[in-house]
């Protein structure tokens, strides 16, 4: 069996305060992580990453202190001079299931193939002098199959009680569905009329840590994989009403980061 190779990556683009950097990604091989090393910028100051395929934006994360909050609700240690950036799904009990939605390129028998790949972040204009290593762990080609779709939405529940959210993209398998409040109480799913999931902030809080997960009380996040079952998730495909109700104890917003198991979009 081959050792996943660990090699740094070229130089990044456009590293300077108020701007959008960009790694391009070299083709060839499967990714799994990248690990960001960072100096003269916090991660407040990474406002956006983004990974862009094929010129589509196929994950979108809301700055780089969201990133290293979903690493340690993962498992993690928080980000401190390096950000890892995770094309796998971590801390499964299987290496398959974990290696899942690795990011393959250049097969050349790959129906759906990625021409190009890479990543961007937006720097703020307060950051003083940015200055980046990026390094990937790779193992050899192979095809696309699957990945981490990341969407985000938000929504503006304007007091306590109820709330209703039924507009979500249906089709693909959700792998999480992240809400981003401390003032949700409850969170309750429901998919054709059958609920799926119910359970108060503190009962899932105790649930995951009973598994392999480490809550955060700024979150209420549904995770399939909670006990490292990478099999699980919510199927969404051919479902005719999916509704996620929210229990607020106030009005807040709520920024929502869904991740879906799909393809690139090709």
């Amino acid at each position: 069996m081959t050792m996943p190779r660990t090699a740094r990556l070229p130089g990044v683009e456009g590293n300077t305060p108020g701007n959008t950097a960009v790694l391009r990604l070299p083709r060839g091989r499967t990714y799994h992580q990248i690990f960001m090393e960072y100096a003269g910028v916090t991660l407040a100051q990474m406002t956006e990453l983004r990974l862009v395929i094929n010129g589509d934006v196929a994950l979108r994360y809301k700055g780089a202190t969201l990133l290293s909050l979903l690493g340690v609700f993962e498992g993690r240690s928080a980000a401190a001079g390096v950000l890892t950036i995770d094309f796998d799904r971590y801390n499964l009990r299987s290496k398959d299931a974990e290696e899942l939605t690795s990011i393959g390129t250049g097969d050349p028998n790959d129906p759906t193939p990625i021409t190009s790949m890479s990543l961007e972040f937006d720097i703020a204009a307060a950051a003083s002098a940015p200055l980046f290593t990026l390094t990937a762990r790779t193992s050899p080609a192979s095809s696309v199959g699957l990945i981490k779709s990341v969407k985000n939405f938000t929504y503006t529940p304007a007091g306590s009680g109820e709330y209703d959210i039924t507009d979500l993209q249906l089709g693909p398998v959700m792998n999480r569905i992240m809400l981003q409040s401390d003032k949700i109480t409850r969170v309750r799913i429901e998919r054709d009329d059958t609920i799926i999931f119910d359970r108060t902030k503190a009962l899932n809080a105790v649930i995951q840590a009973d598994g392999v997960r480490v809550p955060n009380d700024d979150w209420f996040i549904v995770d399939p994989t909670e006990f490292g079952n990478g099999a699980s998730g919510i199927i969404t495909g051919g479902v005719q009403a999916f509704n996620v109700k929210l229990t607020m104890s106030e009005g807040a917003a709520v920024p929502v980061l869904i991740e879906y198991l799909d393809g690139i979009g090709i």
